[in-house]
């Protein structure tokens, strides 16, 4: 009885050191341990707690600084070679050609790659996911564009690794551009920057919508230049001043086997000039619609009925072809338009012979009235000044566009 009680002992103390010793070593190499199970992509430590990230729900993750979720790592090794996972942006849990491959296992950094096609694309090291700026830079041209977007790749950007979640705070998030088209070309916007700011930078300069206004930046700082650029009115109103000027220039008269360009005199009506100082006259006496020669002094010179016939229908061929008519009214000549949008059931358009635009009811004695400065100061700004401020009308639509549709 005594041997039996004695071999108890023994093996109780024995069990006593084994369980002293497992202590000790665990409080000398519980460090080292944990720092390793932190780098695992299925779990994560709080304190000394293993937490499952992806079952936290969104306001615990936030208090622990992931305040969006950007992407998911598969649970399980694919078989594609060494240990590869799947990667999945969020939310959708949509599928993408990326995957995370086990660098470092000793320190558990991972490579981000197109892998079937071995193609890099980023990597994560302490916890923080980066893509190449090769990729990012020159994404058009790198082989990459075939496989993931820009988008999906600019969101991965700077993610940070929670187990297995990529996440980012919201001035992160806020910060990642888009794609979107700007001026009929497809560029990076950036959605809000921090003060409700949407912002493109274009070749020529930066611009914002703030409060649907458009900014512009310069001398290191914003500038609201909203009262600086037309609206749909004055942009309607210059294009119709426009097209009448268009089809002024390009009024051209075919008579004697030539073709001759076609001037407007406000104070004596439609001309060309046929041989030297020889000019034609198109224009009214006393009610009639008339074609007389007006020579280099000043003289009016009637013409042979059968030449002033010619010249009439070349004339009218002329403005035919022009979509344009010829108004003499309030002792002034101009040229109206024949077709939509300038000749309507409501209203038509002109011009004279210093490009100023004129509007009249639909009727058939017309009324001219004229579109005068500063209130319509569009319409008489040089032709670059104008484009220049038309080009910053369609800035403001397409940011209204674009970055209205993404709130």
């Amino acid at each position: 009885m005594r041997r039996a009680d004695l071999t108890i002992n023994k093996l109780v103390l024995i069990i006593i050191a084994i369980l002293i010793l497992a202590a000790l070593l665990i409080f000398i190499f519980k460090v080292d341990i944990l720092e390793w199970l932190r780098g695992l992509p299925d779990y994560a430590y709080e304190g000394d707690k293993e937490v499952d990230y992806t079952s936290l729900s969104p306001d615990k993750l936030a208090l622990l600084g992931c305040d969006e979720k950007i992407a998911e790592i598969g649970k399980h090794d694919v078989k594609i070679w060494g240990d590869v996972r799947e990667l999945f942006m969020l939310p959708g849990n949509r599928k993408i050609s990326l995957y995370v491959l086990y660098e470092n296992t000793e320190k558990m950094d991972f490579l981000i790659s197109v892998a079937e096609k071995n193609i890099g694309v980023g990597k994560i090291k302490d916890e923080l996911l980066t893509i190449d700026k090769d990729v990012i830079e020159n994404y058009d041209s790198h082989d990459v564009n075939k496989y993931v977007s820009l988008e999906d790749l600019r969101l991965l950007e700077g993610s940070r690794l929670f187990g297995r979640l990529l996440c980012k705070t919201k001035e992160e998030v806020g910060e990642i551009p888009i794609r979107k088209v700007i001026l009929d070309k497809e560029v990076d916007v950036l959605l809000d920057d921090g003060e409700g700011r949407c912002i493109v930078k274009l070749d020529f300069g930066s611009y914002g919508l703030k409060d649907e206004k458009l900014e512009y930046f310069e001398d290191g700082a914003w500038r609201n230049v909203d009262n600086e650029i037309p609206d749909e009115v004055q942009i309607g109103l210059r294009e119709k001043r426009d097209e009448l000027v268009d089809s002024l220039n390009g009024l051209k008269i075919n008579y004697g086997n030539k073709d001759s360009e076609v001037k407007l005199d406000s104070e004596k009506g439609l001309y060309f000039y046929f041989s030297g100082a020889e000019r034609y006259l198109l224009t009214k006496d006393r009610a009639l619609v008339r074609v007389i020669k007006y020579t280099y002094e000043g003289d009016y010179i009637d013409l042979a009925s059968d030449l002033e016939q010619d010249l009439m229908k070349a004339f009218q061929d002329a403005l035919l072809e022009q979509s344009l008519d010829l108004d003499y009214s309030g002792g002034t000549y101009r040229l109206y338009g024949t077709a939509s949008p300038l000749y309507t059931p409501v209203s038509c358009y002109s011009i004279d012979q210093f490009y100023n635009l004129y509007k009249s009811p639909f009727t058939l004695s017309k009324t001219w009235q004229k579109y005068e400065q500063p209130e319509h100061k569009y319409l008489y700004v040089d032709d670059s000044y104008w484009e220049h401020m038309k080009q910053r009308s369609k800035i403001k639509q397409d940011l209204i566009e674009a970055c209205q549709n993404e709130k």
